[in-house]
C-alpha cells in the first residue's frame, strides 16, 4: 500500500505562470495514476468464487460466405455475340404417361341375392322329407286339366248391365219391408203426438166438450200396430168409425208461473267498492260508458279493479294503480279518468287518507 502524499500549492507568481500550470498538470496526472493502481490492487484481493457443474459452450463457427465474383468487364467481342443469331438447341421429347384409372368391378347384388335364395331353397328341400316324397308336378297338373275341360262362361255385356229385372219374390219382399218401415214411422209420430197431448192436458183445464166415443188406450193401439207389423194378424180394410166432432170450443189455459233462475234475474252491479271507503258516502260520481270499439272486437263484458286513496276532504288522489286489468290499456285508463272525478263525503277531524278498491264492470246491454 502506498504512503499518502500531499500536494502543496505555492502561491502563484505572475512572473512564472507557465511553470506553475505545468507543475499542477503533472501533479494531477500522477495522483490519478496512483488512485487507479490502488483500486486495482484492492480488486485483486477480493475472494474468488468457484463455480462447478457448468457445461462448456463452444461457439459454433460462423458460416463461410462465398465471395462474390466480380462481373466480367464488357468487351467488344461479347457485344458482337449479342448481335449474331442464335440457334436453339433441340431437346429430346419426354415421354409422359397418364395415370391409369382403377377399374372397380361392381357386384351384381340381385344375382347374389338370387344365389342365396336358391341355396336356402335347396337346404329346405333336403330337410323337408315330406316335400321330397310328394309328387308336386302331378298334383299341379290335375287342376289345369280340369280347367281346360270346362267351358268358359260368357263375359257380361256392358250395355245390358242395369236392365235386368229382379224376380217377383224379391220385389214382393222389398215391398213388404217398405210398408213395414212406413208403419213404424206412423207409430212413432202417433206416440209423440199422444205424449205432447197428454202434457198439454195435464197443464190445462179439462175440455168443455167431451168426446162421444172414448178413444182406445195408447197401449192397446200400440200393441195392435205391433201385431200388424209382425204379420200375426191379417191386414183388414179400413172401416168407418164413429165421427169425431170437427169443431171444439176454445179452452183458456191458466197462466203458468214462469220459473226463472236467480242468476238471470239478478243483475250484476256496475260498480263495487271494497275496503274502508265502502262505508263512506259518495257525493259525486261518473260511470264510464261502454266503448264502441270494445263491442267491435266482440267483447261483451270487461272488468277493471283499481286501488285508490281519498284525502279527508273527499277528493280522489291521483296516485292510483290497477289491481286487476281488463286486458285493454285504453279501457283501464278510461276507468281511471272517471274515478278522478269522484267525490266522497268529508271527514271532520281526520288526518290520514283512506284507501279502497273499486271495481268497474263494462257490460254490453
Amino acid at each position: 500500500m502506498t504512503a499518502p502524499f500531499e500536494i502543496t500549492l505555492a502561491p502563484l507568481d505572475s512572473r512564472k505562470p507557465i511553470s506553475t500550470m505545468l507543475g499542477l498538470s503533472v501533479a494531477l496526472h500522477v495522483g490519478g495514476v496512483a488512485t487507479w493502481l490502488y483500486l486495482h490492487r484492492i480488486s485483486q484481493q477480493a475472494p474468488s468464487r468457484v463455480i462447478s457443474d457448468v457445461e462448456i459452450i463452444v461457439r459454433a463457427p460462423a458460416p463461410r460466405v462465398a465471395a462474390l465474383k466480380a462481373p466480367a468487364k464488357p468487351s467488344t467481342w461479347n457485344f458482337l455475340k449479342l448481335a449474331l443469331p442464335s440457334v436453339p438447341k433441340t431437346q429430346a421429347p419426354l415421354e409422359v404417361k397418364a395415370p391409369e384409372e382403377l377399374k372397380r368391378k361392381l357386384i351384381d347384388l340381385p344375382k347374389r341375392l338370387d344365389e342365396s335364395k336358391s341355396r336356402m331353397a335347396k337346404q329346405l328341400e333336403t330337410l323337408d322329407l315330406d316335400r321330397r316324397r310328394a309328387n308336386l308336378a302331378a298334383m299341379a297338373a290335375a287342376p289345369l286339366q280340369a280347367r281346360t275341360a270346362r267351358a268358359l262362361a260368357e263375359p257380361p255385356k256392358l250395355e245390358e248391365v242395369g236392365r235386368r229385372r229382379a224376380s217377383k219374390e224379391i220385389l214382393e219382399m222389398a215391398q213388404v219391408a217398405e210398408e213395414r218401415r212406413g208403419r213404424l214411422a206412423v207409430v212413432q209420430e202417433l206416440s209423440t203426438a199422444v205424449d205432447s197431448r197428454q202434457a198439454r192436458a195435464s197443464a190445462a183445464q179439462p175440455l168443455a166438450l167431451e168426446q162421444e166415443v172414448a178413444a182406445p188406450s195408447r197401449k192397446g193401439m200400440l200393441d195392435k200396430m205391433a201385431g200388424l207389423l209382425a204379420g200375426d194378424t191379417p191386414l183388414r180394410e179400413p172401416q168407418a168409425g164413429p165421427a169425431l166432432p170437427r169443431k171444439l170450443e176454445p179452452v183458456q189455459l191458466p197462466d203458468l208461473p214462469v220459473q226463472r233462475s236467480a242468476a238471470l234475474t239478478e243483475k250484476r252491479k256496475a260498480v263495487e267498492i271494497e275496503g274502508p271507503l265502502s262505508k263512506r258516502k259518495v257525493t259525486a260520481y261518473e260511470l264510464p260508458q261502454f266503448p264502441a270499439w270494445l263491442a267491435v272486437r266482440g267483447v261483451a263484458e270487461a272488468e277493471v279493479r283499481i286501488r285508490f286513496l281519498v284525502n279527508p276532504g273527499g277528493e280522489v288522489l291521483p296516485s292510483m294503480r290497477v289491481e286487476q286489468t281488463s286486458g285493454f290499456g285504453a279501457l283501464d285508463r278510461l276507468a281511471m279518468e272517471s274515478l278522478k272525478r269522484w267525490r266522497f263525503e268529508g271527514l271532520a277531524g281526520a288526518t290520514g287518507n283512506q284507501w279502497g278498491i273499486i271495481t268497474f264492470r263494462f257490460i254490453l246491454e
